[in-house]
């Protein structure tokens, strides 16, 4: 189980403990998180209805992969949520540490993707001339990103294969190409509260760099980006921006 906060007696406090890292089978025949039940303790529904965020990061045994969790409440309907975390073009316009992403044409990525990359600076140029905006966003489809990273590591840029389950509110993605040694994730979204007009939302990723970042360093940075993401996501919701992606 993961313990997310701690009481102040010391006991653990049981809070979204069955959202797991465990995959099942998914979207298309391939592999996303099983669905998994959420269950709030009354102090943590509180923390979270009062707009708390609560972060957890662990390294998983035996890798130098890191799970990172991040979980709030957005005061909007679930639909509306969807709708923003739908808006891919959009991204670099709220997500934060992300200048660039786009949708990429899945026949010129396939036939692009089995090329050596040696300078991604480069590709990312090559990528970009692919671009889409006209896709099924409910159909797997590819999602280039580039992410500011702070020193001493550098930015990364990586390709995420991109599964949406809309009768679920469920999106899973995992980096078939980047510069990252590990790279997937998924948003959940639930409904929240006693009119059910609120969103719980759940954000998972797993990472690893591929390369020598000190440990405090590496959970400082997560730390900092966790809960960015959602306050991101509720600012994304108020300002109507996306009210119009389908």
């Amino acid at each position: 189980m993961n313990r997310f906060v701690r009481g102040r007696s010391g006991r653990i406090v049981l809070g979204c403990l069955l959202v797991s890292g465990i995959y099942g089978s998914g979207i298309g025949g391939e592999e996303r998180p099983a669905s998994p039940r959420i269950d709030l303790d009354r102090r943590l529904e509180e923390r979270l209805g009062g707009g708390e965020i609560i972060a957890l990061i662990e390294r998983l045994e035996g890798s130098k992969t890191r799970r990172c969790r991040a979980v709030g409440v957005i005061q909007a309907p679930i639909h509306k949520v969807w709708h923003v975390l739908g808006d891919y073009e959009g991204y670099p316009e709220f997500m934060p540490d992300t200048p660039v992403a786009f949708v990429l044409d899945p026949a010129a990525f396939e036939a692009l993707r089995s090329l050596p990359v040696e300078n991604w600076k480069q590709f990312e140029k090559t990528l970009v001339r692919h671009r889409i905006t006209d896709y099924d966003r409910d159909a797997p489809f590819y999602f280039f990103t580039r992410v500011n990273v702070p020193w001493p590591m550098k930015d990364r840029r990586f390709v995420v294969r991109v599964l949406r389950n809309p009768s679920t509110y469920e999106i899973y993605w995992h980096q078939v190409l980047g510069d990252l040694k590990e790279n997937r994730g998924f948003w959940q979204l639930y409904r929240f509260g006693s009119g059910q007009g609120d969103t719980l939302a759940v954000y998972t990723i797993y990472t690893d760099p591929g390369v020598f970042v000190p440990a405090f360093f590496l959970k400082l940075a997560l730390r900092g980006s966790l809960p960015g993401v959602i306050k991101a996501v509720r600012r994304r919701v108020g300002s109507g921006a996306a009210s119009e992606i389908r």
